[in-house]
């Protein structure tokens, strides 16, 4: 059946001719129809393509009152809201305008995506990210461990709802625990074993059992594109022809001149007569996911760790695991496809409740067809890095529209079922604290909020919430530093010589130095990671960007819902102080704004919110009632 889900947008071009469209969603499929209207009648169907116009650099003062008005009723039903999109499929600097268009020029948008139908337990989670080898030493050899890991699993959650002392994340993700000769752990060579200096099998079991008791659920980075070179697998494989393992990966008879699929470098390494296939290096040889022989050891890999007790796997570089060509073929091919339809069956008949996350790391149109649809499911979550770049850009620039957009876009085309993790930075990225310095710890905040409030299952990157930035250098090292904890020796993070030194052990940088402070960053955390969790809104509900907002530097504005709650989200990244006006649609029934974070209760008049001296990077967050 297919089902109204966005509203008709008014698409203004050259002449005076108007576009209406509205996008239809099917519940069975998961698919997406968009219909056109030329003067009411339906002329045709394809897919959206938005505009981008900002046709004035007028800009706005700190005494202007942007005026916005809400295109949709509490109740969530569509109205006519006489605006139009932005182009949310084209990234970079020149596609933004700096200032406010004059409103009487000015393309505008109003976006909406529906209330989560049916969420499942990964729906309303709060993630984190955590590099094991850098989180906790246990016994004084300067590694992190699974045991220092788990002494510190009240930190991130002690399992009682009634204090304020821990973070609040209620879903773990471990970067890559199997066995591997890299520090970071992306080249395997046994899948079914706890790299040594991480402890073993029975401390990961014992950390799941422990984070299990605290309501967190366990997933583990599950790297299938590839494995080592030391595999023995391929070792075996790179013996010749002959090789009972030769297939297990991707050989050719002569040299292919494949280049990287996002830049220069060559994919095909000599072994003895040969070259095999290793899109990321010649120390990761790919595996060959056609061969029913290695495809039967992953599900059985995966079978092994779910019936350990973990909750599902991240998958890193989902999109390259089949290739049928150079260029095209080396990326997002049916195959690929196929195979996670079979991956995700094979996970579910083991463990129904298993999350599996993609790593697709590409523009939102070639991220969301791995979710598959409600036949032939993919991927339960897939991470939206559009959004995580559109938002640091917001935050760095002053522009609301960076964001806007990117959600937007995800907002447009996303199925109703979806879930997509939204974050700021992860481990092969520059971290907030470093991206956002010259915003200092405003922008820090800022950021947080935006992310905690927007809709999606959020993810932390450790040490994220305590401003942890990157070290010296220009290596993934840099960005994958030890926790700190307190300000001894090492910041707290091992009793020995660390393996990497932390950045700093002034207290303040400290998880110890912000505990007790009210104006900390992970106070600030803390607060938006509780205000989440108490709001079914923020969790699961329909998402609206108003008019007018997001633009120059207007204000950036989101309205979340769901029957019973309206939650009004108003952001500035701009330099500017800025007022705003909300008239709040069917408004009858609203008698106050409460404020989520300070609790101050304002009574509505004339259906209007008014909102006067939102400070440069200030953030408000009100519950209308």
């Amino acid at each position: 059946m297919w089902a109204v889900c966005l509203e008709f947008p008014k698409l203004l071009f050259n002449g005076p001719t108007c576009k209406h469209h509205m996008k239809l969603y099917n519940k069975n499929t998961g698919l997406f129809l968009l219909v056109v209207f030329v003067a009411g009648s339906m002329v045709g169907c394809g897919s959206a393509t938005p505009l981008v116009k900002e046709s004035s650099t007028s800009t706005a003062t700190s005494s202007d009152v942007v005026d916005i008005s809400s295109g949709f009723d509490v109740a969530g039903s569509v109205a006519d809201t006489g605006s139009e999109t932005h182009d949310v499929t084209q990234g970079g600097d020149g596609d933004f305008a700096d200032g406010v268009a004059d409103t009487s020029e000015v393309i505008r948008s109003t976006c909406f995506g529906p209330e989560l139908e049916s969420p499942e337990w990964y729906h309303g989670a709060v993630g984190y990210e955590v590099f094991v080898r850098s989180y906790q030493d246990s016994d004084g050899d300067g590694i992190g461990d699974l045991q220092g890991l788990r002494s510190r699993l009240d930190y991130l959650n002690d399992g009682n709802d009634t204090t304020d002392s821990d973070l609040g994340v209620d879903l773990l993700w471990l970067m890559p625990v199997f066995e591997s000769p890299s520090y970071h752990g992306y080249d395997v060579v046994d899948y079914r074993t706890i790299e040594n200096d991480y402890g073993t099998n029975a401390d990961l079991k014992q950390l799941v059992e422990d984070a299990h008791a605290r309501g967190i659920k366990v997933i583990v980075d599950l790297v299938i594109n590839h494995s080592s070179s030391q595999h023995p697998w391929f070792v075996d494989a790179a013996t010749g022809q002959n090789s009972a393992f030769r297939d297990y990966y991707v050989w050719s008879d002569s040299f292919l001149d494949w280049q990287k699929p996002w830049g220069p470098g060559t994919t095909w390494h000599k072994k003895g007569n040969a070259w095999y296939y290793g899109l990321f290096s010649s120390a990761m040889p790919d595996l060959n996911l056609t061969t029913d022989a290695v495809v039967a050891e992953i599900k059985s890999i995966a079978d092994h760790w779910l019936m350990l007790g973990v909750d599902g796997f991240r998958l890193d570089a989902a999109r390259y695991l089949i290739e049928t060509g150079g260029g095209v073929g080396q990326a997002d091919t049916e195959q690929t496809h196929q195979f996670w339809q079979e991956f995700r069956n094979s996970v579910a008949k083991t463990s129904p409740q298993a999350l599996l996350v993609g790593e697709v790391w590409e523009k939102t149109s070639v991220v969301i067809p791995y979710f598959g649809d409600t036949l032939l499911p993919e991927l339960n979550m897939l991470f939206d890095f559009d959004a995580a770049s559109g938002l640091l850009q917001t935050v760095s620039t002053g522009k609301g529209l960076y964001f806007k957009a990117a959600l937007c876009e995800r907002l447009m085309s996303a199925p109703g079922w979806a879930a997509v993790g939204s974050f700021l930075t992860n481990h092969d990225m520059t971290r907030v604290a470093t991206e956002l310095s010259h915003k200092n710890t405003a922008g820090m905040k800022l950021a947080a909020a935006l992310m905690l409030t927007s809709p999606g299952t959020p993810w932390l990157y450790y040490g994220e919430e305590i401003g942890l930035p990157n070290g010296k250098g220009s290596g993934d090292e840099t960005k994958r530093l030890p926790m700190q904890w307190d300000a001894g020796h090492a910041a707290g993070f091992t009793t020995g010589t660390p393996w990497q030194s932390p950045v700093s052990d002034v207290l303040a940088d400290t998880v110890l130095g912000q505990t007790d402070s009210p104006t900390s960053l992970l106070s600030w955390y803390k607060t938006l990671i509780k205000l989440r969790k108490s709001s079914k809104a923020l969790r699961f509900g329909s998402t609206e960007i108003p008019d007018g907002v997001g633009s120059g530097t207007q204000p950036l504005v989101m309205i979340r819902r769901v029957p019973n709650e309206t939650i009004l989200v108003v952001a500035n990244p701009t330099d500017e102080t800025q007022s705003f006006v909300w008239t709040v649609p069917n408004s009858a029934g609203a008698q106050s704004r409460i404020d989520k974070i300070t609790g101050e209760r304002v009574a509505i008049e004339g259906g209007r919110v008014e909102i006067t001296g939102l400070e440069p990077l200030g953030f408000r967050v009100f519950q209308i009632q």
